[in-house]
């Protein structure tokens, strides 16, 4: 009779049957501080060197929240000024209040849909549960897509910033971005969020204090105080009031990082306090700044807002934000980066192990993605000249995927299969590997039988409770449908208003 596997073997190595003795537990990981070339003994009875593997699991819930909200409170809490100027104060605080509502329910139906299937660490994995291969290569293009240009605007704000601080004494917008370029692409080299864990916290207090000086200094001039319209102004067209709607939604984009942030969690349970952390300061912080600052600016106030303080307090805003314009974006490249390195490994060279190796190999893959994808991101900050606007449909279409489509699919799928948590009731007694092959054996056993439409089956085998959850994820899913129609038709409409008789890309004007 063959003998079991061994107890400290991954649940991928039980699936393909692969039989392989124990490392060490005390030597088995390390910490990515350490020297490249560490290595361990395995035990295998070939005598092979086995790399040891960079350590993950170390964030806590704190930590978690800060990253989320340095992920999530960047660049788009500075254009909400301008888009409540699109439909006025009260509509304006409604949408942003709503969007909150909404979008911490489909935070909470990610983290269910991790806790049932604790293998899921990225919206592929979640769309390959969802649909198959269909539907994770679906999911995988709208996440990679939008985390792209996200790194882009980064590299233009960066840009933008930069002008601003030199004022008049010298402009060259493309070597700003170049040194933005090479800023983002240092800090992304690092490869766990415990690294970049501290930067978000110096990222949070940076945009605090960058927004507040330039709402305090328009509250003071006042130049627009008492032209802000209580509801929504006559002359706006719908176009941009669509695009306003669209740019509110993609401010709560930090969905972005949810799986990839649990999955480096030391307690995934307790993502649930990270979540109504950010979503309580992200939604309080955009309801003050967008109507504190659209009141006293009026409606000529600019996008970013800060353009609309005083042109000293600009700068000094400006100067401010710079740990949020490179954190943010360092953030947005190293979920795309994770996810592509992790591919590489899995599906190119059939070993998924290597991913986190700490070995040569491991690390050239890791520079070699984040040096492509930093400059595809520089590159298309440069070349586009419909950019911003560009980045609105990207947006529209991936962004509200990720934040309203996908979540509200996940919950429709439990509700079919069951809420009951995978990750609690296996880790007690097992361990992370167990839980992750027990988990995809719950997930081959369900779509045995079961076919992507279903979702939108209504579960009249469920309770009532259950059934209002169905109800809830089809009105967040039908929202979803319309807000991909309105963003996609209002940036479409701006980019055939604007001219690009003016626009040089690589140049010092550009």
């Amino acid at each position: 009779m063959e003998a079991s596997a061994p107890e400290n073997t991954t649940w991928r190595d039980r699936i393909g049957g692969k039989k392989l003795s124990p490392v060490d537990s005390n030597v088995a990981r390390s910490d990515e501080s350490g020297s490249g070339m560490q290595k361990v003994e395995s035990g295998l009875g070939n005598g092979e060197v086995v790399p040891a593997s960079i350590t993950h699991k170390k964030v806590n819930w704190i930590q978690a929240t800060l990253i989320l909200i340095a992920e999530t409170v960047s660049l788009g809490i500075l254009s909400l000024p301008a888009s409540v100027a699109s439909m006025g104060l009260v509509v304006g605080a409604f949408v942003i209040a709503i969007f909150g509502v909404c979008t911490l329910a489909t935070g909470f139906m990610l983290y269910y849909f991790r806790m049932r299937y604790p293998h899921v660490q990225n919206f592929g994995q979640a769309g390959y549960v969802l649909a198959g291969k269909p539907g994770q290569y679906i999911a995988e293009t709208l996440f990679q897509l939008l985390l792209v240009f996200v790194m882009a605007a980064h590299i233009l704000t960066f840009g933008t910033m930069a002008n601003t601080v030199a004022g008049n004494s010298w402009k060259c917008t493309v070597v700003f971005k170049l040194i933005g370029f090479f800023i983002c692409l240092a800090c992304t080299l690092p490869r766990t969020f415990k690294s970049n864990s501290y930067l978000s916290a110096v990222s949070c207090l940076s945009i605090l204090a960058a927004t507040l000086i330039a709402l305090v200094d328009i509250a003071i001039i006042g130049e627009g105080e008492g032209t802000a319209k209580i509801a929504p102004p006559s002359n706006v067209v719908p176009a941009d009031w669509m695009m306003a709607l669209s740019n509110v939604l993609v401010s709560f984009t930090g969905h972005l990082a949810y799986f990839q942030v649990m999955a480096e969690m030391d307690r995934p349970q307790d993502f649930r306090k990270s979540l109504i952390a950010t979503n309580i300061s992200m939604s309080s912080l955009y309801l003050v700044v967008a109507i504190v600052i659209y009141y006293y600016a009026g409606a000529d106030v600019g996008s970013p807002a800060l353009s609309s303080a005083a042109p000293l307090f600009a700068k000094l805003s400006y100067g401010i934000a710079t740990p949020t314009i490179v954190v943010a974006g360092v953030i947005a490249g190293l979920l795309a980066c994770k996810r592509i390195q992790a591919w590489f490994w899995e599906s190119v060279r059939n070993e998924p192990k290597a991913a986190d190796e700490i070995s040569l190999r491991s690390w050239t893959s890791w520079a070699s993605i984040v040096v492509i994808l930093w400059a595809l991101a520089f590159i298309l900050a440069n070349v586009l000249p419909y950019f911003s606007p560009l980045l609105a449909l990207i947006g529209a279409i991936s962004g509200t995927w990720i934040t309203l489509g996908i979540p509200s699919m996940t919950c429709m799928y439990m509700c079919h299969h069951g809420f009951a948590s995978t990750e609690v009731e296996l880790n007690v007694t097992t361990g992370e590997d167990e839980t992750g092959a027990r988990s995809v054996e719950l997930m081959t056993r369900e779509r045995q039988i079961w076919r992507w439409w279903k979702v939108f089956t209504f579960p009249s085998h469920a309770s009532r409770k259950v059934q209002c959850a169905w109800a809830g994820s089809i009105v967040l899913f039908i929202l979803g449908i319309v807000m991909v129609a309105f963003g996609g038709y209002g940036s479409i409409q701006t980019m055939v208003t604007l001219s690009t008789d003016n626009y040089a890309p690589f140049s010092c004007k550009s």
